[in-house]
């Protein structure tokens, strides 16, 4: 969304915050059911999300449940490593760890183009609204 669109978001209600863009300023407004709201403002935009879990309120959450590159590392590895396990004749602990590394690599880095291509996580949200003084937040599917 362009910038010219929507004031500051500080200036309603939205905290600076960390994200993985560092080419952005983040700034989230927690709900009171856990979930936020995540911008991310560029110099000539707005991009604006969901996040299922405030990383401020629930960290491990947030990384469980609105990151999936972390998502697809603990997924991977953990596959990996009982894949190890039950088909090696002599698994050793060396090799459980790079089955682990490997596979936490690749599905990792599969989830991440996967949430690239796609529009929002929170599909079940798309239809609700939230607003924020005089501004009105309504996700849609791009």
């Amino acid at each position: 969304m362009p910038r010219r669109y929507l004031p500051p978001p500080d200036k309603h209600g939205f905290r600076r915050s960390i994200g993985a863009d560092p080419n952005a300023r983040h700034y989230r407004l927690r709900l009171s059911d856990g979930r936020s709201i995540h911008i991310l403002e560029y110099e000539d935009r707005y991009c604006i999300h969901w996040d299922l879990r405030d990383p401020d309120e629930d960290p491990i959450g947030h990384l469980l449940l609105d990151t999936p590159f972390i998502e697809g590392v603990i997924e991977g590895g953990f596959l990996s490593a009982v894949l190890e396990l039950f088909f090696d004749e002599k698994p050793t602990l060396r090799r459980m760890l790079l089955a682990s590394a490997v596979g936490a690599a690749i599905l990792g880095i599969l989830k991440l183009i996967a949430s690239a291509h796609s529009a929002s996580e929170n599909l079940a949200l798309r239809d609700h609204a939230i607003r924020v003084g005089n501004l009105e937040l309504r996700p849609r599917i791009l």
